[in-house]
């Protein structure tokens, strides 16, 4: 359990995924403590345990600022795999000189190293720094999400982060809704329900939207769980039946107390009848009588005593 001040819920279990381009989750891993390898730390030893299995293929695996050191670079490299992200000032092995440079609106400083690994810093409405080591210095024209018709220049680095950073919030954004967790369901429940009732409900519904070539305002993640949970349940095949009649049978309490007496409690029908007459629940539960009957009938085998099992309870 972390406690994290900055999120709406400040209290959770935190996890470590990466996803594809779409949002597709491809593994995942539980931050159980500081247990890392050693010489390494744990941002980095976390993104190097995830993409294991995608490494020395040509890949680019992009993170944030949490993740991208000059460190994860290079071990990325190694492997055949570029990195691409946002980075902290304090990170080591940055260029001191990019960092310190005062910089207004639009205007950006970049240094590269002998191996390929680009450090930038970029002014837009606050400093960003990021990190590259598959692209070069250079602008792109990107469109404004507001407002279609404007443009601006934008560092390439910049836009292919923002390009492909939404994937895990977007993965994140689909399990918010309609979520199934609860407050008093205890921690290990709760990763029980985040894993198969949120990421994988959500994976599945990714492969649907490709599959079926749908999109997001279409056909949305509530109505694949409303459609999931009736193929689930199988209510399209089912066939009206005519209600069973369950006969209720009354009896004495099969329960006993340790001194093998019948136990006696108060019946169920008589509360009820106070509490509409309008007692408080205090005063009905002191004039609700005991008895150690019950109906042998029903799951719970209430208390009921003779006068109301006649005229209440068996109809």
């Amino acid at each position: 359990m972390q406690y994290i001040p900055g999120k709406k819920h400040k209290y959770g279990i935190k996890l470590f995924k990466i996803c594809d381009e779409n949002g597709y989750v491809h593994d995942l891993i539980v931050y159980e403590g500081k247990k890392t390898t050693p010489g390494q730390n744990l941002s980095k030893d976390v993104v190097m345990n995830l993409s294991e299995k995608y490494l020395d293929a040509g890949r680019s695996i992009v993170t944030d600022n949490f993740y991208t050191s000059v460190d994860l670079a290079k071990s990325l490299l190694n492997r055949s795999t570029h990195l691409l992200g946002t980075v902290r000032k304090n990170r080591r092995g940055l260029p001191k000189d990019i960092i310190s440079t005062k910089l207004h609106k639009g205007e950006m400083i970049a240094k590269e190293n002998d191996d390929g690994i680009l450090v930038l810093k970029w002014k837009d409405k606050r400093d960003v720094l990021a990190l590259s080591t598959k692209h070069s210095v250079g602008f792109v024209t990107v469109r404004s999400k507001r407002n279609r018709r404007k443009t601006a220049l934008k560092p390439s680095v910049i836009a292919e982060y923002n390009k492909y950073k939404s994937a895990i919030d977007f993965s994140d954004q689909m399990g918010s809704y309609c979520n199934p967790l609860r407050r008093n369901v205890r921690w290990f429940q709760k990763l029980g329900i985040e894993l198969l009732l949120t990421t994988s409900v959500v994976n599945a519904y990714l492969i649907y939207k490709s599959r079926k070539r749908l999109t997001t305002k279409t056909y949305t993640i509530t109505k694949f769980r409303e459609n999931l949970c009736i193929q689930l349940m199988d209510l399209q095949q089912r066939r009206a039946t005519d209600p069973v009649v369950t006969k209720h049978e009354f009896g004495k309490n099969p329960l006993t107390d340790h001194r093998n007496r019948l136990i006696r409690r108060k019946c169920i029908h008589c509360y009820e009848s106070l509490r509409q007459e309008g007692k408080s629940s205090v005063e009905a539960k002191k004039l609700t009588k005991k008895t150690s009957t019950v109906c042998l009938t029903c799951p719970t085998k209430p208390s009921v005593c003779a006068s109301c099992f006649a005229n209440k309870h068996s109809k």
